[in-house]
């Protein structure tokens, strides 16, 4: 049961970046067309990333991202 909760969050975390990357890909797209602000493209992909974060009801730990990252940056500092 446990392996299961594991695998479908990292599984929503998957679905969650794939999204995210349509919304930049589309987002950029639309910048293009409509034209407006760099501000305003980054402000909707911030907000639309979020939402969509929420929708999913995704639970990631601050203090597992934090480890990940210094240890990303510790291999490639070296």
């Amino acid at each position: 049961m446990a392996l299961q909760k594991v695998r479908g969050a990292k599984m929503k975390v998957m679905i969650w970046l794939a999204v995210s990357v349509l919304l930049i890909w589309e987002l950029v797209a639309l910048r293009d067309i409509v034209g407006y602000s760099l501000f305003i493209q980054n402000s909707l992909i911030v907000l639309s990333s979020s939402y969509f974060f929420y929708l999913l009801d995704v639970h990631v730990s601050l203090a597992k991202v934090k480890r990940q990252l210094g240890l990303l940056m510790n291999k490639t500092s070296h």
